[in-house]
């Protein structure tokens, strides 16, 4: 089953392109999430009382953003793998598409 798989990400390695664009992208987002939260974290630690509850709110609601941005990044990669690795399997080499990673990103 590895092989196959190996043998399919070497046919299209435009499949490997995506993950590692995706990689790029987690850090950019992770870096501007720092900038962000270190902002949020100062307000949450201050001692007046209504800017220390409004940034225990936008505390928590920065790290729903981390995790959801971070799981949309990872699905939107394995749905192109799989995607390239369903076609492949239910087409291959009949009426395989030329380039099947575009047309899992479009889907």
């Amino acid at each position: 089953m590895l092989e196959t798989a190996s043998k399919a990400l070497q046919k299209w390695p435009a499949t490997a392109v995506v993950s590692l664009v995706s990689m790029v992208f987690s850090i950019l987002w992770l870096g501007i999430w720092l900038a962000g939260f270190q902002a949020i974290y100062e307000l949450a630690s201050s001692s007046n009382k209504y800017t220390h509850s409004k940034g225990q709110a936008l505390f928590w609601f920065f790290l729903l953003s981390l995790y959801w941005t971070s799981q949309v990044i990872s699905t939107i990669v394995l749905t192109v793998a799989i995607g390239v690795l369903g076609e492949w399997y239910y087409k291959y080499p009949s009426n395989m598409e030329p380039n099947p990673t575009l047309r899992a990103l479009k889907t």
